[in-house]
């Protein structure tokens, strides 16, 4: 299996040299995001016009590989060795209304699988919204590639589409999910939050800034996570912003791109997933969205925005 290494569209831009000052940044509205306790903030900078508005806050990123084709594999369900993903982060087991602990199920999931995908007496398992699924006749089943370098894992999906369908689409339809290997993707969290209450959705267009090293990537929102966490940067996202070149070949590996303690700056511009759409996604259109849109809204250069980024960041 060959994987190529990401080439970020603006990778090492450094941050010093902004045109904006910490006068510059002007909070309209905040929020607390209670699970976490980190504030969020609609703002702009000051002498914006309206629909100049961005939404930005700080958080830790935990690293997602959702929509990859090797995130998970039937028989390796911790990601021991062939996988970049626990099972158990993908799919949740109930038993009555409890969810049941992460022993349990990884080893209901395993029983799943070894009685031809037929549920354990007792048990709920939801794996929809993260697996893709193929037509067994009397229901749907989780979707295993038959053919091509990956065949044997399971198809993973993303909530943001490639617009691909039928033969494009690909078997489990993979050519229709962002690989988070390869394009920068945050996931936002669920439920009700202040990034829901400030209007921002799936698709919507994302620059990222680490502050340690000065990286700025440009990024979409790609799908929406557990509701007690704020945010998860992809594989590609969370490497470039901690200059990583080597792609995780298993789940601890890919543990190893959470951005731990060291808190990103992250600005979303609600309501812009529509803006300048090329699709499939890839690194090169993103990037060139983002920069479009801060042009066209008077905001600079993506470095001169990641002051700006950093003079609201100072604020929360």
């Amino acid at each position: 299996m060959k994987l190529l290494a990401i080439v970020s569209f603006a990778a090492a831009v450094a941050i010093s040299g902004s045109a904006f000052g910490q006068s510059a940044c002007r909070i309209q509205r905040q929020e607390v995001f209670q699970p976490q306790g980190k504030r969020v903030v609609l703002a702009t900078a000051a002498g914006a016009q309206a629909g100049d508005q961005f939404v930005l806050f700080r958080s830790q990123l935990r690293v997602n590989t959702d929509g990859a084709p090797n995130s998970y594999h039937p028989d390796d369900l911790k990601g021991s060795t062939k996988a970049i993903n626990n099972i158990a982060n993908g799919v949740a087991v109930t038993r009555g209304d409890k969810g049941v602990g992460y022993a349990q199920t990884i080893k209901v999931f395993g029983d799943f699988r070894d009685n031809n995908w037929t549920v354990p007496g007792g048990y709920k398992i939801t794996w929809q919204n993260v697996l893709a699924a193929r037509n067994a006749g009397n229901g749907s089943i989780p979707c295993v590639f038959a053919a091509g370098d990956h065949r044997g894992y399971f198809g993973s999906l993303t909530a943001l589409k490639n617009g691909l369908s039928g033969g494009a689409a690909g078997e489990c339809e993979v050519a229709n999910q962002l690989d988070e290997r390869f394009i920068p993707a945050l996931v936002i969290a669920g439920g009700s939050n202040p990034l829901k209450h400030f209007q921002v959705a799936i698709g919507d267009l994302v620059l990222a800034v680490n502050p340690e090293n000065g990286v700025v990537e440009a990024a979409v929102v790609g799908d929406q996570g557990p509701p007690d966490n704020l945010g998860e940067g992809s594989v590609a996202l969370n490497m470039a912003l901690l200059q990583r070149t080597n792609q995780p070949t298993n789940y601890a590996e890919a543990k190893q791109l959470d951005t731990g303690s060291r808190q990103m700056i992250v600005a979303i511009v609600p309501g812009s997933a529509s803006y300048k759409l090329e699709r499939p996604y890839s690194v090169d259109n993103i990037g060139r969205r983002v920069a479009a849109w801060l042009a066209e809204h008077h905001y600079g250069s993506l470095a001169g925005f990641a002051g700006l980024m950093k003079a609201c960041a100072g604020q929360l």
